[in-house]
Parts: C-alpha cells; structure tokens; sequence
C-alpha cells in the first residue's frame, strides 16, 4: 500500500483511529494488535486502548496476532481487521446481541465484524484457521455491503475507499 493501512486516511482520520471509534459505541475493552510499524501505528491508537505487538509478524499469520489479541480474554469478543471498513453502529449493535458466535454476511458472502467467545476460539486457532472455527458460528445477514469489502492493493483502496486516497 506504500504505508501502513492502519493509517490510511478515512475521512481525515487514521483507518485505525476511525475502527477503534466505531467500536467504542458499543464494546467496553479494546485490544489492538500490531506488527510491522508498530511504534508508528502505536502514535494513532488513543489513550486506553490497549496494544498488543506480534514482534514475529513477518513469520506469522493474522490467526496467530489474533491469539496474542485473545490471550487471557474472556467472554464474547468482536474482531475485526484493519484493512476493511469500520463497522457501522447499527451493525454492531445487532451484531452484539447476537446469543452466540455469528459472522456478517453480505449477500451471501462471509465478512467482518465477527463475534465469538474468546477463549474458545483463542484454543480453537492454535490448530485451525478462523474460518473453519467459525464454521458453525450463525451467519448474520447485513444490510452493509462493506462488511466483504478488503483493501490489500492500493488499487483496491482507490476504486473502495470515501477518502479515494
């Protein structure tokens, strides 16, 4: 992307700055876990959440910086990753009241947020990817196309993004 995504700008906002936000709506704890940049991804996270780093990032997957994310976390939890849009509050809310784990769906196709007990899915990673440990979960259909939205090329992030930049 020719800079880290945390920090693209989303309406004037850092991309992370802007994920954190919509989750403080309706989710008490925030954990954010960093990886390649961190010390300069750290400077846009706001005071009281807490960071977490992979410092093995390059080695590693996104379900191994989600158990550093989970570790000693109890009870329902809701992920996210960076390189999608933020989650709009009504969705999250729905999301939230959900009895058990439940992935967003958008016309039919898996995305984010997803909700799930931390400590099961925490166990469940160390021997299968999140997908397939959610495999089960109920699916939640959204009325919000961004929950499949992925921004991993900067062309992507171009044809996808408010901000265009």
């Amino acid at each position: 992307m020719g800079q880290p995504k945390a920090l693209l700008d989303w309406h004037g906002t850092p991309l992370i700055t802007a994920h954190l936000h919509a989750l403080s709506v309706h989710c008490g704890h925030l954990i954010v876990v960093l990886g390649s940049q961190s010390d300069l991804i750290a400077r846009a996270i706001p005071a009281g959440v807490e960071i977490r780093r992979n410092v093995d990032w390059e080695q590693t997957q996104m379900s191994d910086s989600l158990r550093i994310g989970l570790a000693g976390v109890t009870g329902m939890c809701v992920f996210t990753p960076v390189d999608v849009p933020p989650v709009p509050a009504a969705i999250l809310k729905v999301l939230l009241e959900q009895p058990g784990p439940a992935v967003s769906r958008f016309d039919g196709e898996d995305g984010h947020p997803v909700l799930f007990d931390a400590k099961t899915t925490f166990l469940d990673l160390a021997r299968t990817p999140l997908d397939q440990s959610l495999a089960n979960a109920a699916r939640l259909d959204v009325d919000w196309p961004g929950c499949t939205e992925s921004w991993n090329t900067p062309a992507q992030w171009r044809a996808q993004s408010p901000a265009g930049s």
